[in-house]
């Protein structure tokens, strides 16, 4: 509907239209939402909506780059097995899509207890198709105690990761934590972060994970 929308208004060209998925019930839900979103049609392209003509053929695969950017403070300890089983089943659910996607997945943390110079930012992997791989370093997570800087976290995914150069790919960042994104905002603030993201056709898809 956005997209016939978008369509009548004129505005299509350049919309990028996601669903958006705010909190953890959102994120429990998220699975059979996207997979019924990237089983239609008109969806199956590059996430801007101008390239509607690009359709891609049924036999055709579709890149997907989903990096998962991941709070481990210590104020997640109660939350982290939660948050990281529901991101996992939306990559289980993005595997199984029709047509099967070329999926692949990386793993950043912050608010870890290292490195502190660097952000307390760890890239543990950068895309790889290998989902055991990934699977196995996310399930290896604990939660320590570092400070959460949300912007230079998102300014790591997007500028050290391998992204797909494919002008069909979709290309996502799934932020999962439970503190404010304005922390150290002087240095590393999250809006050029993600200003700069979507000039990279990159959607950042924050969930914030709840309390303690």
């Amino acid at each position: 509907g956005v997209l016939v929308l978008a369509r009548w208004a004129g505005c299509a060209d350049g919309l990028q239209v996601v669903p958006l998925f705010e909190t953890l019930d959102d994120l429990v839900a998220a699975p059979p939402v996207l997979a019924e979103l990237f089983s239609l049609a008109a969806y199956s392209f590059s996430p801007t909506v101008g390239a509607v003509t690009a359709l891609q053929t049924p036999s055709e695969k579709r890149a997907i780059d989903l990096a998962i950017c991941l709070d481990i403070s210590g104020s997640m300890s109660y939350l982290l097995d939660s948050v990281r089983g529901r991101v996992w089943d939306i990559v289980s659910d993005l595997s199984r899509a029709t047509p099967t996607p070329r999926l692949r997945v990386a793993l950043v943390t912050f608010g870890g207890k290292e490195p502190a110079g660097d952000g307390y930012i760890v890239r543990h992997t950068d895309f790889t198709g290998d989902l055991d791989k990934a699977y196995s370093k996310l399930m290896a997570l604990s939660t320590e105690g570092g400070e959460e800087y949300v912007g230079w976290a998102i300014e790591r995914a997007v500028e050290s990761l391998d992204w797909s150069t494919d002008p069909n790919a979709l290309r996502v960042i799934f932020l999962a934590g439970n503190e404010s994104a304005d922390q150290r905002a002087a240095d590393h603030d999250f809006r050029p972060a993600a200003h700069t993201a979507t000039g990279k056709d990159i959607i950042i898809n924050a969930v914030y994970a709840g309390n303690h």
